[in-house]
Parts: structure tokens; C-alpha cells; sequence
């Protein structure tokens, strides 16, 4: 599922499991139905957990005219616990947080 933000968006939370590889795509909007074009634009993501450990978040840019992207958790996955995160841009003048929230990270079950 995509999550559609623009400059107004509240944060958005997310749940993972444990373990899990799912990604999460967005699509940054600049205006009404305008596409953020992020062609050159460098984008960023770290999550922080309840214990102050900061793990870097992959970022992958799927379609910059589009304004999509996607952020997938790290290969080692998160251990359970709760995250905050963000997504930041840089387009080479200034830096933006259009993307935050909360990642919770439940433990698997199924193993």
C-alpha cells in the first residue's frame, strides 16, 4: 500500500514484525495532485529506538518524477520495541523532514 504526504501530513506510524522484509512506499505530493519531483533530491532515513540505538533505514527513490519512494527496513531487521523515524530531503539548498512517526516492531510469531 502507498501512502500518499504532502507538507502537511501528520506523522504516519507504521507496524512491523520482527523479521519482516516488507518495505513501505510513498508518494510525496507538492501540491493538490502535483507530484514532488525528487530528480536529484538526496533522501535519508534513520529510526531511533526507545533505548537511544539509531539504525539507518534504506531509502530507495522508485520513481523521482513521480515522487515515489520507499524505505525498507534494515536487512538484520528491527528488534521489537518502538521507533521513531523520519525521512529527510536534501535538494542541495536546504533540508526538509516531510516523512516521521512511529515504527512498532512486534515480535514474530511464526518462526
Amino acid at each position: 500500500m502507498t501512502i500518499t504526504v504532502d507538507q502537511l501530513t501528520q506523522p504516519v506510524n507504521l507496524v512491523w514484525r520482527q523479521g519482516d522484509s516488507q518495505p513501505q512506499t510513498f508518494r510525496l505530493l507538492s501540491g493538490p495532485g502535483q507530484p514532488w519531483d525528487l530528480t536529484n533530491v538526496y533522501v535519508k532515513s534513520s529510526a531511533r529506538s526507545t533505548l537511544g540505538q539509531t539504525t539507518d533505514l534504506t531509502v530507495g527513490v522508485d520513481d523521482p518524477t513521480g515522487g515515489v519512494l520507499t524505505i525498507h527496513p534494515p536487512l538484520a531487521g528491527l528488534e521489537p520495541d518502538v521507533y521513531d523515524y523520519d525521512v529527510q530531503f536534501n535538494d542541495g539548498q536546504r533540508t526538509a523532514t516531510w516523512i516521521h512517526g512511529r515504527i512498532q516492531v512486534k515480535p514474530e510469531v511464526t518462526r
